[in-house]
């Protein structure tokens, strides 16, 4: 993770949830604007600015 780029595959390796458990809380942690989600496949990123660095 040394861009800060993250997949959903990835993160629910880590975390051991489900699909549904770990779409639920990246969406309350993007909503809290802890990380920022590029649209559905465009992976997981600590913030926006992160994201367009990439």
């Amino acid at each position: 993770m040394n861009s800060g780029l993250i997949t959903l595959t990835e993160l629910r390796r880590m975390t051991g949830l489900t699909i549904y458990s770990t779409r639920h809380y990246l969406d309350k942690a993007e909503r809290c604007g802890d990380v920022y989600q590029a649209g559905r496949r465009g992976g997981i990123f600590p913030s926006e600015e992160a994201y367009r660095a990439w």
